[in-house]
């Protein structure tokens, strides 16, 4: 999994001219100089070029998860990491890809799981 990370950071950031450059295949990479003004962490001082970075740092001192799994509860800290999870762990690449319970609203990756999970609302016993 941190292989997989280290690719994705690495096709979206590149080495450019001795700085580091956001690349969007769409556009030219957005140069990233250290003359830049940076907006430092008023807990640990740690300096950023952009305010959105800033804000993803600060739940590493917070502890704040804002993005659940719908499937397993487990929390991250960045939708990224989640759609990560979902591949995975839950082999679900869209929520499209997921049967939910009519019962309950408790989704299932696979559409025989949710079958055997709906007898425990029916009571149905079919093997008996």
């Amino acid at each position: 999994m941190h292989d997989i990370l280290i690719q994705l950071l690495y096709s979206i950031f590149t080495r450019h001219n001795g700085g580091w450059a956001y690349t969007d295949l769409n556009e030219r990479p957005t140069i990233m100089s250290e003359n830049k003004a940076r907006i430092s962490c008023n807990i640990c001082a740690k300096t950023f070029i952009f305010k959105y970075l800033l804000r993803k740092h600060y739940r590493t001192h917070t502890g704040e998860k804002p993005y659940p799994c719908n499937l397993c509860g487990k929390e991250f800290t960045q939708s990224s990491n989640l759609q990560l999870h979902m591949i995975g762990v839950h082999h679900v690449k869209d929520s499209d890809s997921l049967y939910i319970c009519y019962y309950c609203d408790k989704p299932f990756y696979l559409k025989n799981n949710l079958k055997q999970h709906i007898r425990i609302h029916t009571g149905e016993k079919p093997y008996r």
